[in-house]
């Protein structure tokens, strides 16, 4: 309807992190967008994907249309990257400075852009190994250490967090908190977003280096606490539709298997109820996973291992996992009790059929 009256461009930013279900829109509106004055610009690193990678089959086919073009954003060569640090520093840098820089980036634009602010707050590019990971945190390391607790907190929660959701698990003074979320801000790591209300790494392979420095110890006891907190309060959230499955991710990842089975439920049937029948079959089969470990299963889900597992079989279906799907059902109707319900029984078994 937007298309009627001008043209519009609708842009998908680093499609390689996107689920299955938004790898099927994209996919169904490359085949169907015909004879309407739209251009789809979707964006992927190229780097990140492996040759097991669900995008790569989608991208080899969209490659064959002759309504795709596929533009390659290459590394950039030392000119180009003594221009990225002039504009960044405003000055002209020493072609050493350049030479290092290259050498250390391999002319990718953004390590360029961290090692510039390096220089500009009076590091030493040399000093750093060449290993993307130290160079992204040493811009954290030179924070103070409540900017540091507060980004490690931020990324325990995903690459964006709402500011009342984040001083909650923190559980700092006001003023110290707002002086570390400054810190964070004003060193470029940190960015508050359109609402005002939220914070989102500037990077997210930042946010990714960060999570991985902590101990597993640490960010566990993180997850529990944002499990607790949006428990506690859903509207820490600053949107509710995201709670169910944030619920299941942070109890999962706190190992709190026992909240984390009846939350892997609920998130699925948020998720088949919002057209994400991928990511609810990706929480079914997690709760199928942790069913043996909770001794109370039944009891903390209203249901048993077959009724999840037919839900399951139901969800791979509507993703076209048909293979899986099957054998999901199998497995409700092997979990079925042998003198149980014969109408229960039959229903699986029409389900499996129809699949």
């Amino acid at each position: 309807r937007l298309s009627a009256t001008r043209p519009l461009l609708l842009v998908l930013e680093d499609l390689h992190w996107s689920d299955q279900s938004t790898r099927e829109l994209v996919a169904f509106l490359i085949r169907s967008l015909r004879g309407v004055r739209v251009v789809l610009l979707a964006t992927y690193r190229s780097d990140e994907l492996n040759r097991r990678h669900p995008l790569r089959p989608l991208i080899a086919s969209w490659d064959r249309l002759r309504t795709v073009q596929h533009v390659e954003l290459r590394r950039f060569e030392p000119g180009e990257v003594a221009a990225q640090l002039g504009a960044i520093l405003g000055t002209e840098p020493a072609a050493g400075l350049v030479d290092l820089v290259f050498d250390r980036s391999g002319g990718n634009a953004y390590l360029v852009e961290e090692l510039a602010g390096l220089v500009r707050g009076g590091g030493d590019p040399a000093d750093l190994p060449p290993s993307l990971a130290d160079v992204l945190l040493s811009r954290v390391d030179a924070l103070s250490p409540q900017a540091q607790r507060l980004l490690r907190t931020a990324a325990v929660a995903g690459r964006s967090v709402p500011d009342k959701l984040l001083a909650e698990v923190a559980g700092v003074a006001d003023a110290e908190f707002y002086a570390g979320l400054r810190e964070a801000v004003e060193s470029h790591l940190l960015v508050v977003d359109d609402t005002g209300r939220s914070y989102a790494f500037r990077h997210a392979l930042t946010r990714d280096a960060v999570y991985e420095d902590m101990l597993p110890g640490e960010r566990g006891g993180l997850h529990a606490a944002y499990g607790e907190a949006l428990a506690r309060d859903p509207d820490l959230a600053g949107d509710t539709a995201a709670v169910p499955a944030a619920l299941a991710h942070h109890w999962y990842a706190a190992l709190d298997l026992p909240r984390a089975l009846p939350a892997s439920i609920a998130a699925a049937r948020h998720a088949l109820i919002t057209f994400a029948p991928a990511e609810a079959q990706r929480h079914l089969e997690r709760a199928l996973e942790i069913w043996p470990r909770v001794p109370d299963a039944e009891e903390r889900t209203g249901l048993d291992q077959a009724e999840v597992a037919s839900l399951a079989g139901e969800a791979a279906y509507q993703a076209g996992a048909i293979d899986r799907s099957l054998s999901l059902f199998d497995q409700a109707l092997a979990g079925l009790p042998a003198e149980g319900d014969a109408v229960r029984r039959a229903l699986v078994l029409d389900r499996r059929a129809r699949t």
